[in-house]
């Protein structure tokens, strides 16, 4: 009897203890449940939000791929209508579809959540050490967009800038080359010459040709008119619609300056000058007329 009094309450107690492990571990199992289902369902939402930002991020790019494509080829069907050359055009289109894949990137990774503040701040960092590095060659570029752009000359003219003269015989988007009439050819910055003044000799369908004839101080002003109307109105390459003006210019020191004045095509300006000069020669040794050559008269006064 003692023994079971003292067995029971060890009994009782044991299987208390049993009880509440099991309860414990009950709850434990139901605690691990509602995590493993809250983060399923915190994953199926996080896979599902995942596939919709890609399938967003993918119809993005096919759209802008399709809008780049658009403003290229619009791009360059207006340079090509401007009669741009064709080296600019490629260059030109390069640029605005490689600045339009660089937004366009831009655009995606902001939709993958991507912080591109950084990658901005990379960029506009190396932009900066490449334009103060390559500083001429970006006053060159810019030049050649401006030269481009404005066409103060093209291809074929002939130009006059600051000593050097030539015909245009290419424009890049950093130099221009001219061809001397001697057939040098001379390499010049598109940087200088957006800045510099120039002249365009062949820009106009046609040019005034000017020529001084010294005759002396005892020819007859009416003949030599007369005789040098006559050269030029027989002369082909003057254009007859166009006036020609025959006037004294000035009184020289040893002779009178004669101005002729007559117009013709920009082509013909350099063979018109040369044919006019030998015939105006003949002309006037024909015609008895002088050409002085300088002299001094010298006056001897004796006390």
């Amino acid at each position: 009897m003692l023994y079971e009094n003292k067995l029971l309450p060890f009994l009782t107690e044991g299987l208390d203890q049993k009880e509440k492990i099991e309860e414990n571990i009950t709850l434990f199992q139901q605690a691990i449940n509602r995590i493993v289902d809250s983060a399923k369902i915190w994953l199926d939402k996080y896979a599902m939000y995942t596939v919709l930002v890609i399938l967003l991020s993918i119809i993005v790019y096919l759209i802008g791929r399709k809008l780049i494509k658009w403003t290229v080829k619009l791009t360059r069907h207006g340079l090509e209508r401007s009669t741009m050359d064709e080296g600019a055009t490629g260059f030109i289109c390069a640029m605005v579809k490689t600045v339009s894949y660089i937004v366009l990137a831009m655009i995606i990774a902001n939709i993958l959540g991507i912080d591109t503040t950084s990658i901005v701040a990379i960029l506009g960092s190396a932009g900066l050490a490449v334009g103060l590095a390559l500083k001429g060659t970006l006053a060159n570029f810019a030049g050649g967009l401006l030269i481009l752009f404005t066409k103060p000359f093209v291809v074929g003219d002939f130009i006059i800038a600051e000593g050097n003269e030539g015909t245009v015989t290419k424009i890049d988007i950093f130099y221009t080359h001219i061809l001397t009439v001697d057939n040098q050819s001379i390499v010049l910055p598109n940087g200088d010459l957006s800045n510099m003044q120039l002249t365009n000799s062949t820009n106009e369908e046609k040019r005034r040709l000017d020529i001084m004839i010294p005759v002396s101080y005892d020819a007859d002003i009416d003949h030599v008119r007369a005789v040098l109307q006559g050269i030029c109105k027989s002369n082909e390459l003057v254009l007859q619609t166009e006036p020609i003006d025959v006037f004294l210019y000035e009184f020289g020191d040893s002779a009178i300056n004669i101005s002729l004045r007559v117009w013709t095509e920009t082509d013909s300006y350099w063979p018109l000058k040369w044919r006019l000069q030998e015939e105006i020669k003949k002309a006037l040794d024909q015609a008895g007329i002088s050409i002085p050559f300088n002299q001094l008269d010298v006056h001897i006064i004796k006390e």
